[in-house]
């Protein structure tokens, strides 16, 4: 049950993505890769948007290398 609720909150945070709201979306990644730390497609999104949008240089090396984990 928990990696369905790590899913639906990655999905909904990239969808908030791509409404230009990342104020909610990394929260929600943040959220999805709390529930299940293997979730290799959430630490993908949190890096990437991370990187994109040029914010906590340090979480996204971590989400990085929790992804390669």
């Amino acid at each position: 049950m928990q990696v369905i609720v790590a899913h639906q909150k990655r999905e909904v945070g990239i969808a908030f993505l791509e409404l230009g709201r990342p104020d909610t979306a990394i929260p929600l990644l943040e959220e999805a890769v709390a529930i299940d730390s293997t979730f290799a497609l959430a630490w993908r999104g949190l890096a990437t948007h991370l990187r994109n949008l040029r914010i906590n240089e340090e979480r996204r090396v971590e989400a990085l290398e929790a992804r390669l984990a």
